[in-house]
């Protein structure tokens, strides 16, 4: 991307949003990779440019756009920064949130706990309790073995070799209750009855006993 030396905050920013429109950023990419692509274009273009003013009368306008961007950009890095340290904070706090509370609860009462909770439309707590009452039943039915502050990746990760048919459906029911509680996503009825079904049909799936008890 070729930024003008005379460029103002509103070019800057159209620029920005152009950049991120490009194909070479991929389908698949976060909005952080995309960002964090666009500023490191962005650093080496201002690195050439620099490098070719000389400061003198003429150039002052450029000078004084340089410098907005330049202020831009580190304000901008230190956000994304800020945002990303939040986030792996809040991932930790959820992670070991999963299965911690729950001693000498059965996968039943988690069920009931988790159907209280969807009848209040606390959606994300609704969640959270049927990804506990998952991970109990698996306990239960000794696919797993009890091991206390096993998060919802792990569950679906150590469960699989059991039920290798429902593996997908592990992930699923991991990638939900992660896309909730540390990825910002909305919990919903919609979601909620998702995990419902997984949960249903993993109570009712035969096992692969040569995998079980992880």
């Amino acid at each position: 991307m070729n930024v003008p030396v005379g460029v103002g905050r509103e070019e800057a920013r159209r620029l920005a949003e152009r950049e991120l429109d490009e194909p070479a950023y991929g389908q698949n990419e976060s909005w952080a990779d995309k960002l964090q692509q666009w500023l490191d274009d962005v650093l080496s273009r201002l690195d050439d440019i620099f490098d070719d003013i000389q400061p003198t009368d003429s150039t002052v306008g450029g000078w004084f756009g340089l410098v907005v961007i330049v202020l831009i950009v580190v304000l901008v890095i230190v956000l994304v920064r800020y945002r990303a340290g939040t986030m792996q904070r809040a991932r930790r706090r959820s992670e070991a949130a999963l299965l911690e509370p729950v001693q000498f609860v059965s996968a039943a009462q988690q069920r009931n706990t988790a159907d209280e909770y969807a009848t209040g439309e606390e959606w994300a707590e609704a969640i959270r309790a049927r990804m506990r009452a998952i991970a109990l039943a698996l306990e239960e039915r000794a696919l797993l073995d009890r091991r206390p502050g096993r998060t919802a990746d792990e569950v679906a990760s150590d469960a699989a070799p059991a039920l290798p048919d429902h593996a997908g459906e592990l992930r699923r029911a991991a990638r939900i209750f992660d896309d909730v509680w540390y990825g910002g996503h909305t919990a919903d009825r919609e979601l909620y009855g998702e995990i419902t079904d997984i949960d249903e049909r993993l109570a009712a799936a035969k096992p692969t006993l040569t995998g079980a008890a992880r």
